[in-house]
């Protein structure tokens, strides 16, 4: 593990990018958008060219192939090699051929990382699998879309846990403040004005950031089978019923 180096797997706007680069670490940012790579590519050239930046452009996948990606034309943060998940809600969309490559042959390449951030909807997991066991990064977040991807964490080796609520000022989550009345509407209006509000003042994490890493996160780390439970009782939710629709969840990990 190096400790000065961070992944950003899924750099998207480059916020998590710039976040990461703010604190010294030097990272490697993948994107597999190519539209979204080249804007990464000319809003860090500086960072790049001192040799503190790396963007890859390529997808993660569980093969080095080249692979269909679906580019959504309206929310460039829901692009995704699933087309379900690239088109969601009818919005319009188109693909293109990407090359991948596989994670552990990155890891490989240019290093195993303090901290890995994941968010590529929907391959998370593949992320995952590349871990290598014996070589861990200290810290490692992903979208908390399946309760599986908390289990492969588990199975690498990681034994302390967060579960995030990154439209909630990244906050730990919790089943009766999740479950307030209203608050898919709250949550719809507070991150509107704050997306507004980023747009006039400097925020540190911006909207659709993945916010703060490691011991950075609010809360306290919980053992596997607390996160577990609490993620699978949110998913239950009242009545059977999940209650919050708008929340984007992370898992956060540390060994």
């Amino acid at each position: 593990m190096n400790s000065n180096l961070i992944y950003d797997v899924g750099m998207c706007d480059g916020n998590d990018t710039a976040h990461y680069l703010s604190l010294g670490f030097k990272v490697i940012s993948i994107e597999a958008n190519p539209l979204l790579a080249e804007m990464g590519k000319r809003r860090f050239d500086r960072q790049i060219q001192s040799g503190q930046l790396t963007i890859l452009n390529i997808g993660i996948a569980d093969r080095i192939a080249t692979i269909p990606f679906w580019v959504n034309e309206r929310r460039a943060e829901w692009s995704s090699f699933m087309k379900e998940i690239g088109c969601r809600d009818g919005t319009p969309c188109h693909s293109i051929e990407v090359h991948c490559n596989r994670m552990e042959d990155v890891f490989s390449h240019y290093g195993v990382p303090y901290y890995l951030k994941i968010d590529i909807e929907g391959h998370d997991h593949l992320c995952l699998h590349g871990l290598f066991e014996n070589d861990l990064p200290q810290y490692v977040s992903c979208e908390a879309c399946h309760v599986e991807w908390l289990d492969i964490l588990y199975q690498k080796g990681y034994r302390k846990f967060k579960l995030i609520n990154q439209a909630d000022q990244f906050r730990p989550v919790k089943l009766n403040r999740e479950r307030l009345p209203f608050r898919d509407q709250w949550l719809k209006v507070n991150n509107g004005i704050k997306k507004r509000w980023q747009n006039i003042f400097k925020v540190k994490y911006p909207y659709n950031s993945s916010g703060p890493f490691g011991e950075a996160t609010k809360g306290e780390w919980m053992n596997y089978d607390e996160v577990k439970k609490l993620f699978l009782d949110f998913e239950r939710g009242t009545n059977g019923k999940r209650t919050n629709e708008v929340s984007w969840f992370d898992f956060h990990a540390s060994r």
